[in-house]
């Protein structure tokens, strides 16, 4: 293919800088042959943006060194070979070709070859869209670019001419056979492989891991684990940076991503080896190979390249022909079990109940996006080499969040973006969102743990995806729960604020510029709604055997991300109402029971004036709904809790879900109760029995499921709102005053038995109150007998709230017991 050749670096220092070959060839070739030989052996930046076929290099007579003067005029001249006669479309825009030439520094352009063949990577792909825009007068978006990568595709969807999507008609399994190994191991190397495994795995130790995309975020983590729980030596494939030692770009992945500090002793059990995947060999020199070929027991390859937006031959090399070289060193001469870390990305969204067993030929054809297209053929290629015997086992990973106990996460995470997007806008879109997250450390201790058990992981395939999501309305909400002030807007809408931020010169713009760059790949607000759900038998079986469980995706993990979050400075902190003496009780935690209307809202209107973060619960959502809004127009923070106080499970379901999102309960209000006027002669038995289920059953339940907490945590208060007839009993509520005396005679007992422990327990005794209540009453005869509410000048709820308030803001040294409220007209 090459006889002699030269290769020079020209074009100014720093920004115009490419490499020029001058070949003088052996027998026929073309630059498409040289560019695809190289790529094998070459890192993308090595390989020569030009190739000028010459009839020999030239040399100084004088000197016998390099006549570079002489090559320079010959790559003035140029070299017509290898280009095809370009389509008419391309020569309607001469100057769309003109551009691709100049970005990738070529003289001529295969028209049919794609941009990444070509040379060009995600800057210049960049640049591209750029330059054509501004010179064409277009609005191509980068997504565009890719879906159209060759400049004949371009040219045609320029010309507004149909043009299928490169991905849509790639046959995935016919890339599978194209590059599934014809090599595969021996009998004798694999009854050798498996006897050891048999006679000694109770012993056998990962001592020799050899570790793909161990900088990478996932990698990073992976290979801490290694370091921590394993005695394992660990072999690190890292590709070559300008500047940078492969060692160096270890460490420099474990601070950008804060993962661990790397000590003396760690680093001890690190061989950095710089190679890239997608190369010959991986990129090594031969002594290096052949040498790693026999030390290595075990790989893990999580190297890959994730994009949403790139088309699939932009992501085969790394993918793809990575996949493929990893299992080509697994079988060569000695047998290397395979780890492969793939994505729940090779299903299509949308489906429901993918098994991990799954007959993945279904989905191949509904696959859209490169990077899952490229995933897909490379899983293939991996069950492939374990049915011809190689060891083998495939991890789906879902979306991967931060670890759990140290704050850490990928800055280039989707979801880390989209929540940047929100708090940065202080807005919140209206989508149908499933937030899946698995924590790293929890998704590195599962494949670390597998590995251990070759003869469980063997064969089979893990969905590493969390059972448990978070809808994003309860993200919003928990939120606002924390401080942050979010409008909630149209999809169209906040995409558009995002759109504009990233225009801006704000801090935050390249942040916007990223999310931008993905949602512009999504195009569909429906997206979103497109989740799809996941089997588990093969991972909850292994989980029960590492001893593990998955952590779900609920608040109390949502609360400590948003803490980490904050703490690394890739999230705002929340506008919290300033501690002053009108918020009072600034940072407390406060639930209200029938907070729907009357007593109930004014009481939690208040308490949330007042600093506190308010818990609504009620049977009208509705209703609560329109409480929500005034507090939070008023800078408060309130959620909303479906509760009724009759059904003791709902209580405990809704207590959980306060104290998730808000935090530890401070306050109990039992403020939901209801009122007849009734003769006894009349015998309305079911409105007494209903005033007994709400006033007394509803009561305990609720203190039934706080007091535990308050008692633990030695810090609390309950709020029972009683009432006047629970001091004196008044003719036509003899039930109604009942069902308050024990209210009564329950709380002044529990006063004594939690005092000891910091509970305090106080009665708001109300007499007639301007409400709802009093507009239920069935028994006309009581009522127009006994009933005062009409007749007088009486309580407004406000008046009860600020009685709750004063009880509240007591010291801990003190505890208001009883407050009497009564009409001035109506004294007792």
């Amino acid at each position: 293919m090459v006889n002699t050749c030269c290769v020079l670096a020209e074009g100014d220092e720093g920004s115009n800088k490419y490499l020029v070959a001058y070949i003088k060839p052996e027998g026929k070739t073309s630059h498409k042959e040289l560019r695809a030989a190289l790529k094998k052996r070459l890192p993308f930046y090595m390989i020569p943006s030009k190739f000028i076929f010459i009839d020999s290099i030239p040399i100084l007579q004088s000197s016998g060194k390099l006549n570079k003067k002489a090559l320079v005029k010959m790559s003035d001249v140029g070299d017509g070979n290898s280009v095809d006669p370009q389509p008419q479309s391309v020569l309607m825009e001469p100057r769309l070709a003109a551009i691709w030439c100049r970005v990738l520094k070529l003289d001529v352009i295969d028209v049919h070859v794609n941009f990444f063949d070509l040379g060009g990577h995600s800057l210049l792909a960049t640049q591209l869209v750029s330059e054509v825009n501004e010179e064409l007068g277009l609005s191509l978006s980068i997504s565009d670019m890719l879906r159209h990568s060759t400049l004949y595709s371009m040219a045609r969807f320029i010309n507004n001419q149909a043009v299928s999507s490169p991905n849509a008609t790639l046959d995935l399994a016919a890339e599978v056979e194209t590059h599934a190994q014809d090599n595969y191991p021996s009998d004798t190397s694999l009854r050798a492989f498996w006897r050891f495994s048999e006679v000694s795995h109770s012993r056998r130790r990962c001592e020799r891991i050899f570790l793909t995309g161990a900088t990478g975020y996932v990698g990073a983590f992976i290979l801490k684990e290694l370091l921590e729980n394993t005695e394992a030596v660990v072999y690190c494939l890292v590709r070559e940076s300008p500047g940078m030692t492969a060692m160096g770009r270890i460490r420099s992945s474990f601070q950008r991503y804060c993962v661990a500090e790397l000590d003396e002793n760690s680093e001890l059990r690190i061989v950095p080896l710089k190679g890239d995947v997608s190369l010959l060999n991986l990129g090594l020199c031969e002594n290096d190979y052949m040498y790693l070929v026999y030390e290595i027991d075990s790989i893990i390859h999580a190297a890959g390249a994730v994009n949403l937006v790139h088309p699939y031959c932009a992501l085969s090399d790394a993918n793809v022909l990575g996949t493929k070289n990893i299992l080509a060193f697994a079988v060569d001469r000695k047998i290397k079990p395979v780890h492969h870390i793939s994505t729940d990305a090779v299903f299509p969204e949308g489906f429901q109940d993918c098994k991990e067993d799954a007959n993945m030929m279904m989905y191949a054809d509904k696959l859209v996006s490169g990077y899952a297209q490229t995933k897909w053929v490379a899983e293939q290629l991996v069950l492939h080499a374990h049915g011809r015997g190689l060891p083998a086992a495939v991890y789906r990973c879902g979306n991967i969040g931060g670890p759990q106990e140290k704050a850490s996460w990928n800055p280039a995470d989707f979801t880390l973006l989209m929540l940047q997007g929100c708090l940065y806008t202080q807005t919140v879109p209206d989508i149908h969102w499933q937030i899946e997250l698995s924590p790293a450390d929890f998704v590195s201790r599962v494949i670390v743990g597998l590995l251990k058990a070759v003869l469980h992981s063997g064969g089979r395939i893990f969905h590493i995806i969390n059972p448990v999501t978070m809808n994003c309305c309860d993200l919003w909400q928990l939120l606002r729960a924390q401080g942050y002030q979010l409008e909630l807007v149209s999809y169209r809408d906040w995409y558009w604020k995002v759109k504009e931020a990233a225009a801006s010169s704000s801090e935050h713009s390249a942040t916007f510029a990223s999310l931008l760059y993905l949602l512009d790949a999504v195009t569909d607000p429906g997206f979103f709604r497109q989740s799809s759900t996941f089997t588990q038998l093969n991972l909850q079986a292994s989980l029960q055997t590492l001893g593990l469980t998955y952590p779900p995706v609920d608040s109390k993990l949502m609360w400590r991300y948003l803490s980490h979050l904050t703490s690394l400075g890739l999230v705002p902190r929340p506008n919290m109402l300033q501690q002053d003496a009108a918020h009072f009780l600034h940072g407390k935690v406060a639930l209200v029971t029938g907070a729907s209307s009357g007593i109930g809202a004014a009481i939690a209107e208040h308490l949330a004036v007042a600093g506190a973060k308010v818990a609504l619960a009620a049977r009208r959502i509705d209703r609560l709904k329109e409480l929500q809004a005034r507090i939070e127009d008023k800078g408060g923070v309130a959620i909303t809790i479906v509760m009724d106080v009759c059904d003791e499970e709902q209580v405990h379901v809704g207590v959980k879900r306060a104290e998730s999102v808000l935090g530890p309960l401070d306050i109990l209000v039992n403020n939901a109760g209801v009122l007849y006027y009734t003769m006894m002669k009349n015998v309305h038995i079911k409105e007494w029995q209903k005033m007994v289920d709400i006033n007394v059953k509803g009561t305990l339940n609720c203190v039934a499921a706080v007091l535990a907490g308050m008692v633990e945590r030695r810090r609390g208060h309950i709020v029972n709102v009683s009432s006047d007839g629970g001091r004196k009993g008044f003719a036509g509520l003899s039930v109604y005053c009942g069902t308050k005396y024990f209210v009564e005679g329950m709380s002044q007992g529990m006063r004594q038995e939690v005092a000891e422990f910091g509970v305090k327990v106080t009665c708001i005794q109300p007499g007639d109150v301007k409400t709802e209540l009093f507009e239920k009453s069935t028994d006309q005869e009581a009522r127009e007998k006994y009933e005062m509410v009409s007749k007088m000048k009486v309580l407004e709820p406000g008046d009860i709230a600020q009685a709750v308030l004063y009880a509240v803001k007591q010291p801990d040294h003190c505890s208001v017991n009883e407050i009497l409220v009564e009409p001035q007209l109506a004294p007792i």
